[in-house]
Formats: structure tokens, C-alpha cells, sequence
């Protein structure tokens, strides 16, 4: 599938679920929630991403206190 297609899908996924949710008819180009939706949509899949904080490639590290006033340089 081109990445066209994904696109388009996309946004249609994203204002069905907000018309259905909240009555809000998005515009078909450059609707400003949906691209809220989309962003939020990719950092929550960043921050997911296995490995993606210091902590999951050390667990005991959640254990130790942190000091902001430690710099790493």
C-alpha cells in the first residue's frame, strides 16, 4: 500500500472516531485536531518503543534516586 493511501486512511479513521465521539466534523485538509490526534498518536508509539528510556535497558536504575543537579557531560 503507498504511503498515500495510509495517509488518507488514516485521517478517515481519525474523524469517524471524532464525529462518532464528539459530533465533530472534520475538514478534509489541514483539520487542526486531527493533526493533534496524529502527532500524539506517533509519540505515544515512540515512547513505547521497547528500549526507548534509559531504564528499560537498566531496570535497577528505576530504583536509584535521581538528582537533577548530576550533568552528565
Amino acid at each position: 500500500m503507498s504511503s498515500t493511501v495510509v495517509f488518507y486512511f488514516l485521517r478517515m479513521a481519525g474523524s469517524i472516531v471524532l464525529n462518532i465521539s464528539y459530533g465533530y466534523n472534520a475538514k478534509e485538509e489541514g483539520d487542526p485536531l486531527l493533526e493533534i490526534a496524529e502527532e500524539a498518536t506517533s509519540q505515544a508509539a515512540e515512547v513505547a518503543r521497547p528500549g526507548a528510556y534509559f531504564v528499560d535497558v537498566f531496570p535497577f536504575r528505576k530504583y536509584l534516586r535521581y538528582d537533577r543537579r548530576l550533568r552528565v557531560c
